[in-house]
């Protein structure tokens, strides 16, 4: 990793030979079931292929970031830590793929995003059993449909995009992969129920249901640094239970909306949403859902300088609002608002 990462920076990621060097270390990783150093490979490799294609997805701090992972899991497995097993910080004790029995999988959402042609969607579920989330990915190529139309498509051998993340699924037909990566099968016998949707979220465990961000900042510092915790795709996404909203304000032209929700311990979080062609109801949604009495928000939950910030994936109210798959509203947004000293969000610490 090391020899790598020095020619890398040396060379450049395009640079000849740059691409047979990461394949050659990510067919290291997978002999020695590095689980966490082959998957932070792919993803360095798939970020080199945004960069060489030019596409605007491409995010040059993510390319540095992954570079300085492999680095630091490298030196931290070498290190004489007990806290820090190499096999853990390797991922070398962490299952490539787990059949899962019978599940029950509370959905929290989903993302779209688009690249041309081509749609992603990441659909996230928690397993309420095993505080986990778990992510069910699907592109498809030649695609341009977007929002409600995009949510229609099969993400699953017998359900939609939008009807498997409305609701809670069982099913014995689950597989997933070290990295969190769940897989639903193709086979026509899979069973799978949908059951009545949003009404667990105030029974999830924690870490995942968080209703102190200041109590839930503690439990993040007293535990490993994420550069060297498991990889999971789903790291970082939780339930906040919402007290009440402070503030929501909307741009003039209505394609940005932030807002500053507070917990039941008034902590503050930022929800920021940008109006994007692939989920066009998203930000009428979320400045619906914020007007109609929210009590949970799901999304990815960020500790930033100015205080803890989301992209909400959806919110409950009396139901549950998927904000990627919703329609647009023909009904006008609230007014712009200025903000008050008093909305700042305050320090997640």
């Amino acid at each position: 990793v090391e020899q790598w990462a020095t020619q890398i920076c040396q060379f450049g990621v395009t640079a000849p030979g740059a691409a047979e060097r990461t394949q050659g270390l990510r067919a290291l990783a997978v002999r020695e079931r590095w689980a966490w150093i082959a998957d932070a490979c792919e993803a360095y490799e798939r970020e080199v292929d945004r960069l060489a294609a030019a596409k605007a997805s491409f995010r040059a701090a993510t390319l540095t970031a992954l570079v300085g992972e492999l680095l630091v899991r490298a030196r931290a497995a070498a290190a004489d830590v007990p806290e820090l097993r190499p096999a853990w910080v390797l991922g070398s004790d962490a299952p490539a793929d787990v059949a899962m029995e019978k599940v029950r999988l509370v959905a929290l959402g989903c993302r779209l995003v688009a690249d041309d042609d081509r749609r992603l969607a990441s659909l996230y579920f928690v397993d309420p059993d095993t505080a986990t989330v778990l992510v069910l990915a699907k592109a498809w190529s030649g695609e341009r449909r977007n929002g409600p139309e995009l949510g229609r498509l099969f993400a699953s051998s017998r359900m939609s995009i939008t009807e498997l993340v409305q609701g809670e699924l069982v099913t014995r037909a689950a597989r997933r992969k070290a990295n969190g990566a769940l897989d639903l099968g193709a086979s026509r016998s899979m069973q799978s129920t949908l059951l009545p949707a949003g009404g667990g979220w105030d029974r999830l465990p924690e870490p995942i249901l968080v209703r102190d961000l200041r109590a839930h900042a503690r439990r993040l510092a007293a535990g490993p640094p994420a550069v060297v915790a498991p990889r999971l795709i789903g790291h970082g996404v939780a339930v906040v239970a919402i007290a009440r909203v402070a503030r929501v304000a909307v741009s003039a032209d209505g394609l940005e909306l932030i807002a500053v929700v507070h917990d039941a311990a008034d902590n503050p979080l930022t929800l920021c949403c940008d109006f994007e062609a692939v989920c066009p109801g998203a930000v009428d949604a979320l400045a619906a859902a914020l007007a109609a009495t929210p009590r949970f928000v799901a999304g990815v939950l960020e500790a930033r300088a100015a205080g803890w910030r989301m992209r909400p994936l959806a919110v409950v109210t009396t139901r549950l609002v998927v904000l990627d798959v919703a329609p647009p509203r023909a009904a006008a947004p609230p007014a712009p608002a200025a903000a008050g000293p008093h909305d700042a969000p305050g320090d997640p610490g």
